[in-house]
């Protein structure tokens, strides 16, 4: 509770004072790939090292950069605080078991523990067999597996390759106004309210949840987090494609 045996690990002993690389592993379900979630500050030889030696890498920065926004907390956290450089794994599907009478072993997905034990294995023979002061490094990078192949480029490609895809669009909006396809005033417009859709999916999507809680008060404390979401997340997705196309048919022709 409270994290409090890491706290004082790095309190009172001397292996907490000393610094070093922290692997973490949690489970938020009972069952999902191992997915690296989290990483301290200026990753790329972390990262590096994470996608060289495990065989199944699974996690992206996405998931970094918004669990940095996210007030949680594990033993990493002050761990990481007191100096250490690390990464932290968790498998998270089956979540609306976690921390209640099921999340149990029978219900543990032995594939999730087999995954988390592999890059357990993988990383620290990897890490055993390095100089940990050459880890260190400057910066972050933004990683990401597509088919099949783990990405990774530096933090500061990020802001370059947002401006060239705006000057993609810019390029095209003005190709289509060349061509007499479109208005730059309503394609303004267009731009400025396909904002509605995305609000009104988010605002019918909590409805649908309040609505259920006052037909069964007790999911009010399961979070969102049921048993068998699928009929609800169904229910999301014909509630989100419903926005875009009240929005979409309408205007089609104006905008």
């Amino acid at each position: 509770d409270g994290v409090l045996g890491a706290e004082a690990f790095v309190r009172r002993h001397p292996l907490g004072r000393a610094g070093g690389v922290l692997l973490n592993w949690e489970a938020r379900g009972v069952r999902g790939p191992s997915l690296m979630f989290e990483t301290s500050r200026n990753n790329a030889r972390l990262v590096e090292t994470f996608a060289d030696a495990v065989p199944a890498p699974r996690g992206d920065s996405s998931m970094v950069e918004l669990y940095r926004l996210l007030p949680n907390n594990t033993d990493f956290t002050p761990l990481t605080r007191a100096g250490f450089t690390g990464m932290n794994f968790a498998h998270i599907r089956g979540s609306s078991l976690y921390h209640t009478a099921a999340d149990s072993i029978a219900n543990l997905d032995p594939g999730s523990l087999q995954h988390h034990g592999a890059n357990m294995l993988a990383l620290t023979r990897a890490l055993g067999g390095a100089d940990l002061r050459t880890l260190t490094a400057d910066h972050d990078v933004t990683y990401f597996r597509a088919l099949g192949v783990m990405i990774t480029y530096p933090g500061t490609a990020v802001l370059p390759l947002a401006v060239l895809a705006v000057l993609a669009v810019v390029v095209l909006a003005a190709f289509g106004r060349v061509r007499r396809l479109l208005t730059l005033p309503r394609l303004a417009v267009a731009t400025v309210s396909a904002v509605l859709p995305l609000l009104a999916s988010v605002v019918m999507a909590q409805g649908l949840w309040e609505l259920l809680v006052g037909l069964r008060p007790e999911y009010d404390t399961m979070g969102g987090l049921l048993h068998r979401p699928q009929a609800f997340e169904a229910a999301i997705a014909a509630l989100s494609a419903t926005a875009v196309l009240c929005w979409y048919l309408p205007l089609r022709r104006r905008l």
